[in-house]
């Protein structure tokens, strides 16, 4: 019973003080357990619903041993346990999440500062103790009980999922059936999910204000960072804020063709701040995303370990793990530093396989003059860093993993500076250290440096159209496609 510094019952154990006679005794003084041990929970900036699962949990303990919590026994917990490994066959990890609720149950039950014990003593004859205990109970000493079935995805597995969702978008409009909005959101949604690597709740979450520029790599425009507010939470604190830089030149036209052309059609858009609102409602549910997701998976026949979380673990490409005929030694190069000659992205220009045919000057490769003609005609011209890209795809994601192999090629350079190689878009860049980096990942110029030059066009809003609800023709409305691999 909880008592106040006056020697009085607390709030939750009130109607219960010494004397009092009760109806039913021994449901009302269980109800006040778990009431009190509610209150202990959120006063420990617990969450609801972590609080919820856990009483669930005890209850359904209670209801398997026919039992209060004072006449519980170790024998009852272990009966339970086994039944719901060996019968229900429920995950270990989930079991002992079990036990681990009725153990933190018990031990507030049994704290001679709330007064249980006595109270039953004087009521039952009898008081609780605790059941679980080492010996009948599972150890946690991995760090990681994951279910040795759950993989991540291949680049080729990943590239049919998208392709998947975005073709699903023309089936349902082709067939004159309703509902391809919530399918073009879900398929847009899975991309951005994979992209910034978030969880279900936090891609659910998100809003169209949680994007912004990146100053460091400005081509992204305005969606080359993601701010992450509902962030999987450490326990006893609100959910952890995160921000996650865009890397995937992709990404940036799957949230401008959602949020500037097809976001506005949703009914709910316009009151709504959420990024994937609902047709029904402000904003998705991650069930939404999970659901959708299993359909697309089952449709294409790949395996169930793969999940949605599947989405934010290393995808290794087919050379992973055999590094050494990609990443080749090169015994006897010269050492080079970066005093050599520059090259200037933006006069040279590299061939742009995303180009139109014939942009600029000798097919795209122009001079100062040609760039200067190609301006005055509203042409914009721009390139894109792909390094973070290309090492992502050899499985290298750090900076400092990029500097030995440099410096197995006679390229010097500090590690600061190999940070801001592969964290900033260079506007100078040595030859000698252009042609390292091709040869450690054996691509071309083109697959590390995208150029691009086309017209500049009028920003589109979905409410200046001549057609239905403001868009000139929704059969013109396709999926940005998700592009894994480097290179044309």
């Amino acid at each position: 019973m909880a008592v106040g510094r006056d020697g009085t019952p607390g709030s939750a154990g009130l109607h219960l003080a010494a004397g009092v006679p009760l109806l039913h005794p021994g449901e009302q003084v269980f109800a006040a357990m778990l009431e009190g041990w509610r209150a202990q929970q959120l006063a420990r900036n617990l969450a609801l619903a972590t609080a919820g699962r856990r009483e669930a949990m005890v209850r359904a303990f209670a209801a398997h041993a026919d039992a209060f919590p004072w006449q519980w026994g170790p024998q009852m917990l272990d009966e339970w346990l086994g039944e719901l490994r060996g019968v229900k066959r429920l995950r270990r990890s989930t079991v002992r999440a079990y036990a681990s609720s009725v153990s933190a149950f018990c031990r507030y039950a049994t704290d001679p500062a709330y007064g249980w014990a006595g109270q039953c003593q004087a009521r039952f004859g009898t008081h609780p103790v605790q059941v679980v205990h080492e010996w009948n109970t599972a150890v946690h000493v991995q760090a990681s009980e994951a279910d040795p079935r759950k993989r991540a995805f291949t680049l080729d597995e990943l590239q049919a999922l998208f392709d998947h969702a975005d073709e699903q978008v023309g089936r349902v409009r082709g067939g004159g059936r309703k509902g391809w909005l919530p399918v073009f959101r879900d398929a847009a949604a899975l991309k951005v999910a994979y992209g910034f690597g978030l969880r279900r709740t936090e891609a659910a979450m998100l809003d169209v204000a949680d994007f912004g520029p990146n100053p460091h790599a400005l081509e992204f425009g305005e969606y080359g960072m993601c701010q992450v507010r509902f962030g999987k939470a450490m326990k006893g604190s609100p959910p952890k804020h995160r921000s996650v830089l865009t890397v995937w030149e992709w990404v940036p036209q799957v949230l401008a063709q959602w949020i500037d052309e097809a976001r506005p059609l949703m009914p709910s858009a316009g009151a709504s701040a959420a990024l994937w609102p609902s047709e029904r409602g402000p904003r998705i549910g991650s069930g939404t995303l999970h659901k959708r997701f299993c359909e697309y998976r089952d449709a294409l026949g790949l395996d169930e370990g793969l999940d949605f979380h599947s989405l934010r673990r290393v995808c290794h490409p087919p050379h992973r793990g055999r590094l050494g005929p990609v990443v080749r030694a090169a015994a006897g190069r010269t050492r080079a530093c970066l005093d050599h000659v520059d090259l200037h992205l933006r006069v040279l220009g590299f061939p742009d396989p995303d180009a139109a045919a014939g942009a600029g000057r000798d097919g795209g490769r122009g001079s100062a003059a040609g760039t200067e003609r190609v301006m005055a005609a509203s042409r914009q011209v721009s390139y894109q860093w792909r390094l973070r890209e290309v090492m992502a795809a050899a499985g290298l994601f750090n900076a400092s993993d990029l500097e030995p192999l440099l410096a197995d090629r006679g390229i010097t350079l500090s590690s600061v500076q190999v940070w801001r190689l592969v964290t900033q878009t260079p506007e100078r860049l040595s030859l000698p250290v252009l042609a390292a980096l091709c040869d450690i990942f054996d691509v071309t110029p083109a697959q590390l440096i995208a150029t691009r030059a086309e017209n500049v066009p009028a920003r589109r809003h979905a409410a200046s159209g001549g057609g239905k609800d403001g868009v000139t023709d929704l059969n013109a409305l396709r999926p940005a496609r998700a592009k894994l691999r480097p290179g044309p």
